[in-house]
């Protein structure tokens, strides 16, 4: 029994991390941080305040790519600069303002999700790495992806 339990986990654990929509493990995010840390250790700190760091965008169809638009300003004394952008998942790609941001300057983060063959709930995140006091920020996209409906034809009949 324990071992059916264990086969069980293991199995699991391997849909999980095959899977498109599991984020990145703690290892992955700290050695993010890590990277990330050396580069953005030599600009001096600043703040970032988003508009929204959730989008819903409810029900859509199989095969739609749902863009949505991230505001942000640059709220703090030094120059903002956005080191990298990541997708928890190959499916949704972020585009974003490369330039230095000035304070009170605004940029954007343009995300779009592919959902061609992805029927069902959604939910992933973008990480925002910069020279910001919490050096990390997390955007959250969500949804439900309405499957494509089969052409279904009966069985074919002999000429």
């Amino acid at each position: 029994m324990k071992k059916q339990i264990m086969n069980a986990m293991l199995v699991t654990a391997c849909i999980f991390a095959a899977s498109c929509s599991s984020d990145k493990t703690s290892e992955e995010k700290e050695a993010t941080s890590t990277v990330s840390a050396d580069s953005i250790a030599k600009k001096p700190l600043t703040t970032v305040a988003f508009v929204d760091s959730l989008h819903d965008f409810g029900t859509i169809n199989e095969g739609e790519k749902a863009t949505y638009t991230f505001k942000y300003t640059n709220t703090g004394e030094n120059p903002l600069v956005l080191e990298d952008v990541r997708a928890s998942c190959g499916c949704t790609l972020p585009e974003w303002t490369k330039d230095e941001i000035a304070p009170g300057g605004e940029g954007l983060i343009k995300v779009v999700y592919n959902s061609d063959g992805r029927p069902g709930e959604f939910k992933k995140t973008i990480t925002v790495i910069a020279n910001t006091q919490a050096e990390v920020t997390l955007l959250t996209i969500m949804g439900k992806v309405t499957p494509k409906k089969l052409d279904v034809q009966g069985p074919l009949k002999d000429q």
